[in-house]
């Protein structure tokens, strides 16, 4: 079961923003944890996509996780929209 499973079935109680921070916080802790950063990327499409009223990323949408992604990598401050 993936992260977007537990968020489709309310499994999740925080919604997408604050889940999708608290993973950047945990990848800053742990930057070489290849499961954890695709965990992060899959929180990021969640919360980037619950932006949109159809759901779906948009390359920007996809730079931007990757730049929150390499900002929490590099210790930098977390900033999401």
């Amino acid at each position: 079961m993936g992260l977007k499973d537990f968020f489709r079935k309310g499994k999740l109680k925080e919604n997408s923003k604050e889940v999708y921070r608290k993973f950047l916080l945990n990848l800053s802790e742990q930057p070489s944890n290849e499961y954890l950063r695709k965990l992060t990327v899959e929180a990021g499409e969640q919360y980037y996509g619950s932006l949109r009223k159809d759901g779906q990323l948009t390359e920007n949408d996809r730079h931007a996780i990757n730049r929150d992604i390499n900002a929490a990598v590099e210790h930098k401050s977390i900033f999401i929209q």
